[in-house]
């Protein structure tokens, strides 16, 4: 899959901010291409970078059948390595080492590269970019409150798609996280619940629909008067793209925030003149 694939069709919309970003990166995929694997947490792309184990590595020779790559391992001093052999497994959590590896089939030794063991300060098998919650906008504003039965039109800010680029031990990916749709969840004073879901992230109360992107209001009226809570659920797709041109698409995952707000109710009285 090629990051221009990524998400799609929505990921169309990233792929030129992607590749931009791949464009700048620093790309070893020839000697250590990236394995990165990815999970979904709401609010988050969360990413995980193989260290030890990446592709290559593991295969074995087409000649004696055996591993293709004999790899030693050697002491960290510092961030610097030294020429003293370790084993692996004896390196303690958030301790670091080197390794090196020569392809048996050729000689050749590739480039000594530092290792953390996870458990070091600030270091993650899996690095989360986190999303955006959306900021929530009603008109009638919910500090001034709505009416039953009136229109109150409601819309989302931040609705740009998120692109983070995340590295390790030479290896490079980018986050990419796309929104998709917006679910509106709203509670009323017994606890029912209404869904409302909009394709866009709704327009600003005045604005002429629809709008050089496509956007149209998104709407809702309130039944019954009393506190309601007003939740926006903005759903993303997200995946990942590497700097050895991999990508994956990881589907899909939440962001959202929500705000309290009094819908009242008008009532009408008659008088003699």
């Amino acid at each position: 899959m090629s990051p221009r694939t990524l998400l799609s069709p929505a990921g169309r919309r990233v792929a030129t901010v992607v590749l931009a970003v791949l464009a700048g990166l620093a790309a070893e995929a020839a000697a250590a291409p990236p394995r990165p694997s990815g999970s979904l947490r709401p609010g988050t792309i969360v990413v995980g970078l193989d260290g030890d184990a990446r592709p290559g590595r593991q295969g074995t020779s087409p000649r004696t059948g055996s591993s293709r790559y004999r790899c030693s391992y050697y002491a960290d001093d510092d961030g610097r390595p030294t020429d003293r052999v370790v084993q692996r497994s004896s390196v303690p959590p958030g301790g670091a080492y080197w390794r090196r590896c020569t392809d048996r089939t050729n000689g050749r030794p590739g480039p000594l590269r530092r290792f953390v063991v996870p458990g070091a300060p600030g270091f993650s098998e899996e690095l989360p970019v986190p999303l955006p919650p959306p900021e929530v906008r009603l008109s009638p504003a919910a500090g001034a409150g709505t009416v039953v039965g009136l229109e109150t039109w409601m819309w989302v800010d931040a609705w740009e798609p998120v692109t983070a680029p995340l590295s390790r031990d030479g290896a490079t990916v980018v986050a990419v996280g796309v929104p998709k749709h917006v679910r509106w969840e709203i509670t009323g004073p017994d606890g029912d619940t209404a869904t409302v879901t909009c394709e866009s992230p709704g327009l600003p109360y005045g604005s002429a629909a629809p709008d050089p992107d496509g956007r149209v209001p998104c709407l809702h009226r309130f039944r019954r008067a009393g506190r309601h809570e007003v939740r926006a659920v903005v759903v993303w797709e997200v995946g990942w793209v590497a700097n050895d041109g991999s990508s994956q698409e990881l589907g899909g995952t939440t962001s959202s925030s929500s705000v309290e707000l009094t819908v009242h109710e008008l009532d009408t009285v008659i008088t003699s003149s």
